[in-house]
């Protein structure tokens, strides 16, 4: 994976600031607009569709079958589908009527097909709000004398939970209720004798403009490291204790910026609801706020921590008359039993890549995709230049803060590559051996050299194999002999620096064993001391794996690679250096996580139940995340795999926790030097495995494997029951072209109708029993089992359990049928102020400030169009100039680039005279996609400071965290006394 890097900004010369009127109406302001055509977004839900052979410009659609229904699908989580999600929005639909005797609906969908509409009768000249829920309709009373045009205009309008509708510029109704997590818009043709003519010109989503009062949740910041590094690598790892993941202790609380953009004082109320992993109400309240003219104002809102887990803070800005201004803020955060890892033993299980150092409570970190300065290319970017800061910084992070580091050594810099034929994400021809393995040797000795006393263990490159035995595998663009003299050369020169040293290999993913056997078979089993293996099994459990692949299960992976190694004379301790869950994916829309019904839902119909094509990519709802992440921790102890590294994210460099963090943490300080004892159930679907804790205590670990096998289509299952895949996108395989109809539909529901459950009883009740984030539950000898593990201690192994399993069958309840996913709410016969939306932005006056005087460090230079590029390790800082007023706000007009998929958030800090200001996305001007690929997107737009007192400040340092960030544009708005 790619790592995002951290810039430390040099000083130029002073900018002066110079007075000037920008207008930023004419700045681009992100509109999403789409060609009406039936395409991916496009789908038919009933009926069929063709065009016209007289189409004018390929949008005119005869309706052939009627009722028919079409629907734009803007917001699902889909994989092709990364456009901007507005929480407040106007949408516009523009089409010419021809022919149209029918009524004709337009409006809102939810994923369950609830909707709310408007009907506009073109012939009665007459239009009206219809809201349809759970099969029950509402209809509001017909709002008379619409003008009819040929070119018609439909809008709606949301602010935070009323929807507005108007037709051809008159107001027709409003909808109130709460918002559904993601929205189609769904155009409907009501069934009559003749045919139904449009043409649909265009369908224009924009964001509301011009908000008077709005709100933003702003990141938790990290600590300063106690040990001396450098600034410019003080942010390698992510800050200590970053993230929104707090003990019990620490009293925590999240910062609520609002901001007053008005002339005048007002008094709101900000309504906050606390809600649990399952998306239940857990705690709720009201906060007044007073907010003087063009305040900005920071409110500290106290989180409950009474108990330990993962909870959803929603926050809304509303008026003193409980009238929603904008729509909910929602974040995620977790209460975490975490212990200091200075505290945990070095047996401790579980592992880390990246972002180590919030409150995650893990011992081991390994250092790959954690940046390239912890590999050759970035330690010897030239021929005997090294350059040790970055690895250093990690290193010393790592050890101060109590970890143990796994290193990687790896990749090859430009000048080394033995071919420069493949640009990769570490550099040109990284993944190619060195040309000359003298250099290699080299490298592997200096590095030892350096971290000797600091690092023990290391791992020889990353995933070298491919899926067959070939001439190039994933990582490593050689084949098996090459990467066998790769591994002993490294080998030798590890233990040659370092006798104490510990070497892994070789680290091998997918369908591995055919490389495994043939680098054991040349006689590689003698240059390395534990093999490492990665078994991921998304997105099934450990228990099953990726059921279609021949590798299917951890178990059967890890029995097969321990076979080969017997096979070789050569047994060897197995640690598990990568397993994941792809927790980076957003499965949380509009504040609510998406079950695993709604992801199989969102599947396009020919990839269903994935979202993309190729190696499985079939998103998890976070609450099987955590259950799987825990249940590959547990296994590996039961499989003797002595450790176990989370690849994916558990925590945002800046921010939002994911929701493995607390249970992982949990699991890490109950397990610290645990060792595995029985097993007492591992049939079906019911495991219930024994450990022997580190305090003399026991643990039974119980929970339910849900029968997976039953959610593919079994032709489907059959078609793909050959493949051998890789976790790893462009990796060479066999892929599957599957053909479905133009009109096949997605398939609703994930698991089956009818489900399996379990239940066990055993004779002896437990002394304490914990739940997977660490809160005491009430004793019990019967458990009903769930996906997530309970943990029962006992303050000495129990005797004659008696274990005995019970299955039942349940209906698989329905996901979105009720509650906030759906859109449950009702029609307002008499809305009072409905909004209306000027296009025509204001201009505003700002103090510019030239960033052409500026003098430029080296890496920073101007583009040809005169905006700064901040280069890796250089910057911007500025000084208020003589004409600065006395109080205002600074604008940032920027752009970078980034993965379409993940969305897209500027990553920039601010501060004055080394004081933390912070910075928001600017929501009158929201962020504008430019251009973008198929992997990339280049996005432009605002960041906004709160007023400050210009005349006390100095020196202001911008910082950036990502490459290539433009800066286009600096300005200040005064603000008057």
């Amino acid at each position: 994976m790619k790592i995002i890097l951290f810039f430390l900004l040099a000083i130029p010369a002073m900018a002066v600031p110079v007075e000037r009127v920008v207008d930023f109406s004419q700045e681009p302001v992100f509109t999403q607009t789409s060609p009406l055509e039936p395409d991916d977004h496009w789908s038919l839900l009933d009926g069929k569709v063709k065009k016209s052979t007289t189409s004018r410009a390929g949008n005119t659609l005869t309706f052939q079958k009627l009722p028919c229904e079409m629907v734009y699908s803007f917001y699902p989580p889909r994989y092709k589908h990364s456009r901007e999600e507005f929480d407040d929005f106007y949408a516009t639909l523009q089409l010419k009527l021809e022919k149209l005797e029918n009524v004709l609906s337009w409006g809102i969908l939810d994923s369950g097909r609830n909707a709310v509409m408007m009907e506009y009768d073109a012939a009665g000249k007459r239009a009206r709000l219809v809201c349809s829920f759970n099969g029950k309709k509402e209809a509001a009373k017909w709002c008379s004398g619409i003008k009819f045009n040929a070119d018609t205009r439909l809008q709606l309008i949301r602010i935070g939970n009323q929807v507005f509708f108007s037709c051809n510029g008159k107001f027709i109704g409003a909808w109130q209720g709460v918002f559904p997590q993601y929205t189609d818009f769904g155009l409907r043709i009501n069934g009559a004798q003749s045919p139904a003519q449009l043409t649909l010109e265009k369908l224009t989503i924009s964001p509301m403009p011009d908000k008077a009062v709005s709100s933003e949740i702003l990141p938790q910041p990290g600590k300063r490291s106690s040990v001396q590094i450098p600034d410019e690598f003080e942010n390698v790892g992510g800050g200590i204790g970053n993230g929104y993941l707090w003990g019990k202790e620490d009293n925590p609380e999240i910062s609520l910026r609002v901001d007053n953009y008005l002339d005048k004082a007002g008094a709101y109320i900000i309504k906050i609801r606390i809600m649990d992993w399952h998306d239940k109400l857990y705690k709720s309240w009201s906060l007044p706020v007073k907010l003087q003219a063009n305040e900005s104002r920071i409110e500290k809102i106290p989180l409950p921590h009474d108990k330990f887990g993962y909870f959803s803070l929603e926050t809304q800005l509303q008026s003193s008359e409980d009238k929603p201004l904008e729509a909910p803020r929602i974040i995620g955060y977790g209460i975490t039993a975490a212990e200091d890892p200075r505290k945990l033993s070095d047996k401790s299980v579980l592992g880390i890549h990246g972002n180590p150092f919030a409150k995650l409570g893990i011992k081991w970190v390994r250092f790959h995709d954690n940046g390239v300065g912890t590999y050759w290319p970035g330690i010897e970017p030239e021929k005997g230049k090294w350059q040790w800061g970055y690895l250093d910084a990690y290193v010393n992070k790592t050890n101060a803060y109590g970890m143990k580091a796994l290193a990687v050594l790896g990749f090859t810099p430009k000048w080394a590559s033995s071919d420069l034929s493949k640009s990769t994400y570490m550099g040109k021809g990284a993944f190619a051996p060195a040309k000359n393995m003298a250099d290699w040797e080299n490298y592997c000795r200096q590095t030892v050299r350096h971290l000797k006393g600091r690092v023990k263990y290391y791992e020889v490159w990353n995933e070298p194999n491919g899926n067959r035995l070939g001439p190039k595998g994933f990582f490593f663009h050689g084949n098996v002999e090459q990467y066998y003299e790769v591994l002993k050369i490294a080998y030798k020169a590890v233990k040659e620096e370092d006798p104490e040293a510990i070497v892994l290999a070789p680290s091998g993913t997918g369908h591995f064993f055919p490389f495994l056997e043939r680098l054991l078979e040349l006689g590689g089993g003698k240059y390395f001391d534990i093999l490492s293996i990665h078994t991921y099994c998304t997105p099934l459990p450990p228990e099953i794996g990726y059921h279609f692949n021949a590798e299917k299960s951890y178990l059967h992976r890890l029995k097969k690679s321990r076979g080969i190694m017997k096979k070789y004379n050569c047994m060897k301790p197995v640690w598990n250096t990568e397993i994941g869950y792809h927790t980076g994916i957003n499965t949380r829309l509009y504040g609510r996580f998406l079950t695993q019904d709604d992801i199989a839902a969102e599947a396009l119909p020919k990839y269903w139940p994935n979202w993309k094509r190729g190696w499985s990519f079939r998103p998890l709802a976070p609450t099987r995340t955590v259950a799987f992440m825990v249940r590959f921790a547990l296994l590996s102890m039961v499989f003797d795999v002595q450790k176990c590294f989370v690849h994916h994210k558990l925590c945002d460099v800046s921010g939002d926790a994911y929701m493995p963090a607390p249970a992982l943490a949990w699991f890490s300080r109950l397990f610290n030097a645990a060792t595995f004892d029985k097993t007492y159930e591992d049939k079906d679907q019911v495991q219930v495995h024994g450990f022997k804790l580190d305090n003399g205590k026991y643990c039974i670990a119980a929970w339910l494997v849900e029968d997976e096998t039953l959610m593919m289509k079994q032709n489907r299952d059959r078609l793909i029951s050959g493949l051998e895949t890789a976790p790893l996108q462009g990796a060479k395989q066999k892929n599957i072209d599957i053909h479905d109809t133009d009109n096949a539909k997605p398939v609703k529901q994930y698991f089956h109708a009818v489900r399996k459950g379990a239940e066990i009883s055993f004779d002896i009740k437990p002394d304490l029993m914990y739940d997977i984030w660490g809160n005491q539950a009430q004793s019990a000898t019967l458990l009903i089992l769930k996906e997530t593990p309970v943990y029962l201690i006992y303050n000495r192994k129990p005797e004659n359990l008696n274990l005995k399993t019970k299955y039942y069958q349940y209906p698989n309840e329905k996901s979105n049928s009720q509650g906030f996913g759906s859109l449950n709410g009702k029609i307002i016969q008499n809305p009072v102020n409905p909004p209306i939306i000027n296009s025509q932005k204001k201009a505003v006056k700002l103090i510019y400030i030239n960033l052409k005087n500026a003098a430029l460090t080296d890496g920073t230079s101007f583009s040809g169009k005169n905006w700064l590029v901040l280069s890796q390790k250089k910057g911007l800082i500025f000084t208020p100039g003589p004409k600065t007023p006395e109080k205002g706000r600074i604008v940032f007009f920027l752009r970078a680039a980034s993965k379409p998929a993940s969305g897209f958030n500027f990553k920039y800090s601010l501060t004055g005279d080394d004081r933390d200001i912070p910075l928001s996305q600017w929501k009158r001007f929201p962020n504008k996609v430019l251009m973008k690929g198929d992997k990339w997107s280049l996005t432009c737009g605002y960041l906004i400071t709160p007023v400050l007192n210009l005349k006390d400040i100095d020196k202001f340092t911008l910082k950036a965290q990502r490459s290539q960030s433009h800066v286009i544009k600096i300005g200040i708005m005064p603000v008057e006394n």
